[in-house]
């Protein structure tokens, strides 16, 4: 999207840069996941647009007890199969639970794996994540579930 915004010489929002300046430290676990020169090239562009004070709030934010409740949840439906956290979590009205599940079971030491699914809008949803020890966990997906979604 950044590669897009800059070739039609297009000077992102504050509100759309931070969007993808947060997207890209998410996608890549800060540079700690695999990355190409285009993501720190994008990621470069879009810092000088962005609203830090957001991305800071955004990786900051506060635990609510509404929050909490879904870990209770998810914590009552972890199990491990070898190292790999995994959860179901049913229906859910927000897939961001799924993925802060995810990241945060990824966090025990006895996972290198951690799988977190949930029901959202009659569909079927899946977060994997992996500590990056050999494999890759969008490889991994696209193995699992083939042509079947994104």
């Amino acid at each position: 999207m950044t590669e897009y915004i800059r070739a039609a010489k297009i000077k992102p929002s504050p509100r759309l840069a931070t969007a993808l300046f947060y997207a890209i430290k998410t996608d890549t676990n800060n540079f700690m996941r695999p990355t190409v020169n285009r993501d720190m090239i994008a990621f470069r562009y879009q810092y000088d647009f962005a609203n830090l004070n957001i991305i800071k709030k955004i990786e900051s934010s506060e635990i609510t007890r509404k929050t909490l409740s879904r870990f209770q949840k998810a914590m009552k439906e972890l199990e491990f199969i070898n190292q790999m956290a995994v959860v179901h979590m049913g229906v859910v009205n927000k897939p961001d639970t799924l993925v802060q599940v995810a990241d945060f079971f990824l966090k025990l030491a006895e996972a290198t794996w951690s799988i977190t699914s949930g029901i959202h809008d009659h569909r079927l949803i899946v977060i994997i994540r992996n500590a990056g020890f050999k494999r890759n966990a969008g490889q991994m997906a696209r193995k699992i579930f083939g042509e079947v979604g994104s």
